[in-house]
C-alpha cells in the first residue's frame, strides 16, 4: 500500500495500524456537516401519527486532516487535498448518535479513511424526543428501519453529485469506487440489508465491503438474502457472546447466510456497545484492529491476506476470529433481552 508523503499529489492509503501510528504523517481528524433532503419520500412521526413530505438526513463527515488534535476539529484542512480517500459509511444503533462511536470512527480516519455518518429521520436520538425505552402513541420508531437502506443510497447519490462540484466539501475527498458500509445494532441490520437483501433496488456496484456489529437480518424471508448480482461483497460480522440487547444467535444466522468471503469475530465477554464505543478497552482493540485489516483486505486483497485479518482480531481470553463457512450457535445470555441502559 502507498504510504503518505509530503507530496500532495501522492495518494494516501490505509496501511497497517502500527505502521501509520509510528510514522511522521499520522492524520488528525477533521469534521464537516451537511444536511440532505430526499423530496421523493416522506417521514412518519411516531409521536403525532402524521407524515411530512421529504426525509431530512443530516450527515457528519470525518476525514484525515493536516491539523493535529486528540478529537475532531471542525472544518480543519484536508490532509492531501484533491486525493480521494476510501470511504466508510457508518450507521449508528437505534436512538444513538455518531459521536457515541467517536473513538472507533476517529481510529478509522487516522488510518486513512473518510467516514460519513448519516443521522436517520426517525431512529437517530434527538434531545426533544422521549427516552430510548419510552413508548410512542403511534407505533415504534424502530419500524422505520426498513426505509433506511434507501436513506444510505440517497446519501451516496448526493455525495456523488456534490463530488463533481469544485466548491463542494466532497470534491476531491471521496473515492466513489471504494465504499465500505459499517454499522452497529440497528445500523448493522440496515447496512447488511443494503448489501445482501435483494428486496431493495439499490446500486451496490461501488460497495467493496460491509462490517456489521451486533446486527441481525431485517427480512424474515431468507429467499431475499443473497450476494448481489453486481459482484461478491466481503463481510465482517462481530458479535459479543454476552450481548443482552440483540440476541447473539441473530448475528450467527446472518453470518451463516452470507455466501461470499466472510469473517466472524466472537467477543467472549462484553456488552452490546462496549466493544464499539471504547468502554471495553480490550474488546475495542480487537474490533479496531480487525476492522482495519478487513477494510484493507476488502479494498485490496493482494495487499493483506485473510490470515492477517484473522490474526488482527485474535486476543486470548477476549476475542476469537473465524473465516469458516459457518460458525456454531451462541446461546442467549442471562438477562436478555435488556437494552435500555446499553446506550
Amino acid at each position: 500500500m502507498l504510504m503518505p508523503t509530503a507530496n500532495a499529489s501522492q495518494a494516501y492509503r490505509p496501511s497497517h495500524p502500527e505502521t501509520l501510528r509510528n510514522g511522521p504523517h499520522i492524520p488528525g481528524v477533521g469534521e464537516r456537516n451537511a444536511v440532505y433532503l430526499d423530496r421523493s419520500r416522506s417521514t412518519f412521526d411516531y409521536l403525532t401519527g402524521t407524515s411530512s413530505p421529504g426525509r431530512r438526513i443530516p450527515v457528519e463527515i470525518r476525514y484525515p486532516s493536516s491539523a493535529r488534535g486528540s478529537g475532531e476539529i471542525e472544518n480543519a484542512p484536508v490532509l492531501y487535498p484533491s486525493t480521494p480517500y476510501p470511504t466508510i459509511v457508518f450507521a449508528e444503533g437505534y436512538r444513538a448518535k455518531p459521536d457515541l462511536y467517536a473513538k472507533l470512527l476517529d481510529a478509522w480516519v487516522r488510518e486513512g479513511y473518510v467516514v460519513i455518518s448519516p443521522e436517520f429521520p426517525d431512529t437517530t436520538y434527538p434531545r426533544t424526543d422521549p427516552a430510548i425505552d419510552a413508548g410512542y402513541p403511534h407505533g415504534n420508531p424502530e419500524d422505520d428501519l426498513v426505509n433506511e437502506p434507501e436513506d444510505i443510497a440517497f446519501v451516496l447519490s448526493q455525495v456523488a453529485r456534490f463530488s463533481a462540484r469544485p466548491k463542494s466539501l466532497f470534491h476531491g475527498l471521496v473515492d466513489l469506487n471504494e465504499i465500505i458500509l459499517a454499522g452497529q445494532s440497528d445500523g448493522a441490520a440496515l447496512v447488511d440489508a443494503y448489501a445482501f437483501d435483494s428486496k431493495y433496488a439499490l446500486d451496490r456496484a461501488s460497495i467493496r465491503g460491509v462490517a456489521v456489529f451486533a446486527g441481525y437480518e431485517i427480512s424474515a424471508d431468507s429467499a431475499f438474502y443473497r450476494e448481489p448480482s453486481s459482484g461478491e461483497i466481503p463481510a465482517l460480522v462481530i458479535q459479543s457472546a454476552n450481548d443482552t440487547c440483540n440476541e447473539p444467535q441473530l448475528s450467527v444466522q446472518m453470518y451463516n447466510a452470507i455466501g461470499g468471503e466472510k469473517f466472524f469475530l466472537k467477543i467472549l465477554g462484553a456488552t452490546h456497545l462496549g466493544p464499539f464505543d471504547g468502554s471495553d478497552p480490550l474488546a475495542f482493540d480487537a474490533v479496531r484492529n480487525m476492522t482495519l485489516r478487513f477494510f484493507t483486505h476488502a479494498l485490496s486483497p493482494a495487499s493483506i491476506s485473510r490470515a492477517a485479518v484473522l490474526r488482527a482480531g485474535r486476543l486470548a481470553g477476549v476475542a476469537i476470529p473465524s473465516a469458516a463457512p459457518s460458525v456454531a450457535p451462541i446461546g442467549t445470555p442471562p438477562g436478555s433481552p435488556y437494552c435500555a441502559p446499553a446506550y
